[in-house]
């Protein structure tokens, strides 16, 4: 009787066990066909930009599993899209926290950083990517774009160095890879085939340098052969902001042999932005040659459509002494695309002249096209091709063609 009791207790045992392996093993696949669910409704949510529901279903899978990261990060990454910035950086605190090796969540989580203005945060959480994987490219981009808005140019060049020195391609906006080559060194030649009239041609050497953000001094050197004379201009010029929102540059320059370059020359140009991607530009040039004084006032309009495409409109008017004047205009546009940098433009105007005590007038329209490509074909070393052609009615035309070499270090 005891063993049939025995017998009959174990076998309640046994078929206790089979039936709680049988029930646990399906409700784990109903659980986890719910999670699979509620990431698909989820996901699909979030394509459609229902973030406030997306939010709701991966919340339900967190309380169904506390430390699924996955969910974490997409969580983090809707309070980021929100604006519900102490969220997101808690969210994805927490991700790396548990699983320090996911990649993305640094990145979004510096962009949370970015979204609110802490520069400094997101590139720390950005080195803390690249202590984990030192070959994250993007994050060594953004690190140096984040430098540069700092302000920071010795902590930008030396992480773009170490992105050089990777040997990894990386492509950074115009003026950032432009401010962060301390030395710049163009040499230009132009050859000009006037008609009626001797040929010409004209070199230009020049090197800048940045010194710091908003501050580069340029140093430049001009021989031009018009008209079978020789002249010479040497200018020293400076780009700098002051305060902050003005944009200046100022450049003075001496001339030798007097022949057709001025004596001396004064170039002082104010840029700032009156609304977003469009800037007010204001210019004079104060000209002195041995006989008069010209003075050149401008004012221009340029606009950015995009960090890769730009227009510039400008307006002038020309002062001589001896009742010359002269009026003139000048559409021209600027793009940007990876290691090629190009310009193409026209300007016309006119002349207009007349002798002392005389009420003749004499007018010259002017018309004249213009382009430049330059191509990097390494990170620092480039070469330029401009062409033009100018019409002065009733004078001569003039066709330009030059070449030149653009070295940054």
């Amino acid at each position: 009787m005891k063993k049939r009791f025995t017998f009959y207790i174990y076998s309640l045992m046994l078929g206790g066990i089979i039936l709680g392996l049988i029930i646990g093993g399906y409700a784990s696949g109903v659980y986890a066909q719910s999670v699979s669910e509620l990431f698909t409704r989820a996901n699909q949510l979030l394509k459609s930009a229902k973030l406030q529901e997306a939010a709701g279903l991966y919340l339900q899978i967190l309380e169904e599993i506390p430390e699924e990261v996955d969910a974490m990060v997409l969580l983090g990454s809707i309070y980021s899209r929100m604006g519900e910035f102490e969220k997101a950086e808690e969210m994805l605190t927490r991700v790396i926290i548990l699983t320090p090796e996911y990649k993305d969540a640094y990145q979004i989580l510096s962009n949370v950083y970015i979204n609110q203005d802490r520069i400094p945060d997101a590139i720390a959480v950005l080195k803390q990517l690249l202590e984990r994987d030192s070959q994250q490219r993007e994050a060594m981009v953004k690190i140096v774009i984040l430098y540069h808005q700092l302000g920071d140019y010795s902590n930008a060049r030396s992480m773009l160095k170490i992105l050089r020195d990777s040997g990894m391609s990386h492509n950074l906006p115009p003026n950032i890879e432009r401010d962060l080559y301390a030395w710049r060194c163009d040499l230009n030649y132009i050859y000009e085939d006037i008609d009626l009239l001797p040929d010409g041609n004209e070199t230009t050497l020049s090197l800048s340098y940045c010194l710091r953000k908003g501050f580069t001094m340029v140093g430049s050197f001009q021989r031009v052969n018009r008209f079978e004379q020789i002249d010479y201009l040497s200018s020293i010029s400076a780009y700098f902001s002051l305060p902050e929102e003005i944009n200046w540059y100022v450049n003075l320059g001496y001339g030798f042999n007097h022949n057709f370059l001025p004596d001396l020359r004064l170039d002082i140009q104010a840029q700032t932005e009156i609304i977003q991607g469009t800037s007010l530009i204001l210019k004079t040039n104060f000209l002195s040659f041995p006989d008069k004084q010209s003075d050149i006032y401008s004012l221009g309009i340029e606009h950015y459509f995009s960090e890769k495409f730009s227009t510039l409109y400008q307006y002038s008017i020309g002062k001589s002494e001896g009742n010359f004047n002269s009026f003139s205009q000048q559409l021209k546009a600027n793009w940007f695309e990876d290691n090629l940098t190009s310009t193409l433009g026209i300007a016309w105007g006119r002349e207009i002249s007349s002798e002392a005590g005389s009420e003749t007038q004499s007018i010259v329209e002017n018309k004249s096209c213009f382009g430049s490509i330059t191509y990097w074909f390494k990170n620092n070393l480039g070469i330029k091709l401009n062409l033009s052609y100018d019409s002065r009615e009733n004078s001569y035309n003039k066709k330009g063609i030059g070449y030149g070499l653009v070295c940054r270090f």
